[in-house]
């Protein structure tokens, strides 16, 4: 009711004012709300009631020295702005709990709609996730239509309230400022979920379907989905810059403040990243292979842009810098053989029959479990010295073995396999010759 109602100046604010000295009081319901509803030990004096209850009476006191001061526009502007924000929020707090209510009941992975999502192949951990995201978005949604009021002046105008919306998502941007919008920050955010599910199926692609048929090993495929998943990563980064709206000049003194830094206190870091990328690269060092670096060996499980997980005997994990890759001595065993190959060598006394023997070491090896019985084996005679032939076998790992567990296999199987054959294996003795002399009478 104002003025445009045929009402006069005067009966307006009287209006006003006595709007204003009946609704001032109700403020005080919300502190003896809470105090009644407040489960805490002291039920009398609850914090948020006795702090609502201060802010209720400043309120009140001040609304109404306004209005016998003669300031009542004043005071109706207060009241009337705190009035339809608590209308509002509570209608949001309504709509906010019927959201959670509907998701927890019906589409978590019990509720009659989960079950339906289940059915469809969609897993049980999912459906809860979507669940609880579901009112997480609309709460969120739910709070820029609270700030969208608050900030159109209390009045819940509609046109007042659709304009804030739409200056909330879409943003405001003239020739001196940029302002973020709500929109672009979604579209951020939908480009981090999109781009991390995009980067998994690629990255599962290339291991299941690509890489099974070519002959890389097992370092490079990691080095190849390690460099795609950061240059992917580096995109999307890229990509969200564009959205919102930030640009080469802008990121100006950001790239002089990250200068003073690596000049200062991120050296280590971004030596690290750069070592990182040269492993990947040039790959010295690969996923598989067995290291040895600062007296420690272990097969290396792991290369990041930072550090490399190296995997130890006691099954523990070692994180070792990749700048101590690149700046110090590192003994790649496996470089040195292919992988999984490992050997055995046997003595053999002059007495016995060479051939035979030869022949049941490569049966043996062959036939092994721990054996790969694809992959080739050979048995040579490596050397004759102190009353023996030294027999040496070759073979190849299982590739569910290291080579740790295969060699000890094989060596079983052939002690095994000379004993039913009757071949014996000679062992070498280390002749001790001790010179006396005859003291002189």
């Amino acid at each position: 009711m104002d003025t445009h109602s045929g009402l006069s100046l005067l009966s307006v604010q009287l209006m006003d004012a006595a709007f204003t000295l009946a609704v001032s009081p109700l403020l005080f319901a919300i502190p003896r709300e809470l105090r009644v509803t407040a489960n805490t030990e002291d039920e009398d004096n609850p914090p948020l009631a006795q702090l609502l209850r201060s802010l209720a009476m400043t309120v009140a006191i001040v609304c109404w020295l306004a209005v016998f001061s003669g300031y009542i526009p004043l005071a109706y502007t207060i009241i009337s702005w705190l009035s339809m924000m608590s209308i509002t929020l509570a209608g949001l707090l309504l709509v906010s709990l019927l959201s959670s209510t509907l998701c927890a009941t019906t589409l978590c992975a019990h509720g009659s709609l989960g079950q339906r999502l289940t059915a469809l192949g969609i897993p049980a951990r999912l459906v809860n996730q979507i669940s609880v995201l579901i009112p997480g978005a609309i709460n969120l949604l739910l709070l820029v239509v609270l700030f969208a009021v608050a900030s159109s002046g209390g009045g819940f105008d509609p046109s007042q309230v659709w304009t804030q919306l739409g200056f909330l998502f879409n943003g405001q941007t003239n020739a001196d400022t940029h302002f973020v919008s709500l929109n672009a920050v979604l579209l951020c955010v939908g480009l981090l979920i999109a781009g991390h599910y995009v980067i998994n199926l690629v990255k599962s692609w290339f291991s299941q379907k690509f890489f099974p048929t070519t002959r890389l090993d097992t370092g490079a495929q990691a080095s190849i989905l390690g460099i795609l998943g950061y240059s992917a990563w580096i995109l999307i980064g890229l990509a969200m810059l564009s959205v919102l709206g930030v640009t080469v000049k802008s990121l100006t003194w950001v790239v002089s403040a990250l200068s003073v830094g690596i000049g200062f206190g991120l050296q280590s870091i971004v030596q690290n990243f750069v070592s990182g990328i040269i492993l990947m690269a040039e790959r010295p060092v690969s996923v598989g292979d067995t290291v040895t670096i600062a007296g420690v060996t272990g097969k290396v499980g792991r290369i990041s842009v930072r550090s490399t997980d190296i995997l130890l005997d006691d099954k523990s994990i070692m994180i070792v810098p990749n700048s101590q890759f690149i700046t110090s001595a590192v003994k790649n065993a496996t470089a040195a053989q292919k992988p999984g190959v490992f050997t055995v060598t046997l003595d053999l006394p002059f007495t016995s029959d060479l051939d035979r023997a030869m022949q049941v070491m490569a049966d043996t090896l062959t036939a092994c479990d721990a054996v790969d019985g694809m992959a080739p084996v050979t048995v040579d005679m490596t050397s004759v010295e102190d009353g023996s032939v030294l027999l040496t076998g070759t073979a190849t790992a299982r590739a569910d073995l290291t080579i740790k567990l295969a060699r000890p296999v094989a060596l079983r199987a052939l002690w095994q396999a000379f004993h039913e054959q009757g071949i014996a294996v000679a062992s070498r003795q280390l002749l001790l010759v001790r010179d006396t002399e005859t003291p002189a009478s």
